[in-house]
């Protein structure tokens, strides 16, 4: 996501919008997202991945100044009250 083409569909954000959920349907445990803070701030990745169930373990920033940040599946919650899964 580092390298960004003319047009609104190219736009990280986009990409980002279609991207992670897919991931995440997908049962991907764990992603690497390399990206431009300019384009896509810190908190607004940190977001988008916590909406599809990722928790951000580790954020570095890169030689070129862009940012990689890791981040797992979480596991899923119950409401609270709500029963265990049957075994």
């Amino acid at each position: 996501m580092r390298f960004t083409p003319e047009g609104c569909t190219a736009h990280p954000v986009v990409k980002l919008g279609e991207l992670v959920p897919s991931l995440a349907r997908k049962g991907v445990e764990a992603v690497r997202v390399y990206f431009k803070e300019d384009d896509v701030p810190l908190e607004a990745m940190k977001l988008f991945l916590s909406k599809c169930g990722y928790a951000v373990e580790e954020v570095t920033r890169l030689s070129d100044g862009s940012l990689m940040v890791f981040a797992k599946r979480r596991p899923p919650t119950r409401a609270p009250g709500a029963a265990a899964p049957r075994a």
